[in-house]
């Protein structure tokens, strides 16, 4: 990751925390499989660096038709919309 100001720090620790422990519990649950957590930094517009972290697994995927997200992943949403200026995007 680099370094990271620490407004930015905390709220990315709970959004990987968060979404690393849904795959497990979730993607993964009573079977084994891999979670990985890639970070990649790049140059964005201006002087903006770029931060984009995927978390991936093997597990059972998502599933099919509109996904309701619960309280746990709405306030991921909110923390990186809000607090890290960023987006998310979810695929199967």
């Amino acid at each position: 990751f680099g370094e990271l100001p620490s407004d930015f720090a905390t709220p990315l620790a709970l959004v990987i925390n968060e979404l690393v422990t849904n795959a497990v519990e979730h993607g993964l649950e009573g079977r084994t499989g891999t979670v990985w957590l890639l970070a990649d930094r790049s140059d964005g517009e201006g002087n903006d660096e770029l931060l984009t972290v995927t978390i991936a697994d093997d597990g059972v995927g998502l599933p099919d038709g509109p996904y309701n997200e619960g309280l746990g992943l709405q306030i991921v949403r909110t923390l990186v919309t809000s607090e890290l200026g960023g987006s998310i995007k979810w695929s199967h």
